[in-house]
């Protein structure tokens, strides 16, 4: 029952929820499936994340085999193909700093014939591209940084060691990585760690 949902978009909670059972059960389920070699996991798509291009994205210009496969899939129609040129240069575009929606809003992918979610997803799965992590770090521990579900309660009160990424603090708070940062950009003993 697991199997369908996975499709490299739904997370482990969006798949419980769709096949109407319990998140421990799926979440042992596809630790076993990843375990095994059936399934990999790969970073939940999102708009504000960062992604850099590595080494193996020249193969996208030498193979034609990764060429074709990476047209068709990264498609927004089976009837109207990207051009590989086209691809890669959404790829090259992908550095420190600059997020999947400032890429989306300089290049239009929608212009191209180009799915982005499609493109990260690809791009992650053959190693043309890597997910780039935050992570905060308190410089000074006097003072323990904090996020506030609101302006006056603070809902995770900690000293940052850098060793827990942006993407983990969402989960654990419940707030969006957009949240966490303006609440973290307020506090000048927190910077952060990019990997």
């Amino acid at each position: 029952m697991i199997l369908p949902y996975i499709d490299g978009f739904n997370h482990v909670s969006k798949i419980a929820a769709l096949t109407d059972v319990e998140i421990s059960l799926v979440r042992a389920c596809v630790q076993n499936l990843v375990y095994y070699g059936v399934v990999t996991l790969v970073p939940i798509f999102q708009y504000c994340a960062v992604y850099s291009a590595t080494p193996k994205l020249r193969q996208l210009t030498r193979c034609a085999g990764l060429q074709k496969q990476c047209v068709e899939f990264c498609a927004r129609s089976p009837r109207q193909l990207p051009r590989v040129s086209d691809l890669f240069r959404m790829y090259a575009g992908m550095t420190y700093g600059s997020t999947v929606r400032d890429l989306c809003r300089r290049m239009k992918p929608q212009d191209l014939a180009i799915n982005e979610r499609k493109l990260v997803l690809f791009g992650v799965l053959e190693g043309l591209i890597r997910r780039v992590y935050k992570y905060p770090l308190t410089l000074h521990n006097d003072d323990a940084a904090s996020i506030r579900s609101d302006h006056s309660q603070p809902l995770v009160k900690t000293t940052y060691n850098g060793l827990v990424c942006l993407d983990e603090l969402c989960c654990q708070s419940g707030l969006s990585a957009l949240q966490i940062e303006e609440q973290l950009e307020r506090d000048s003993n927190v910077v952060y760690l990019v990997k």
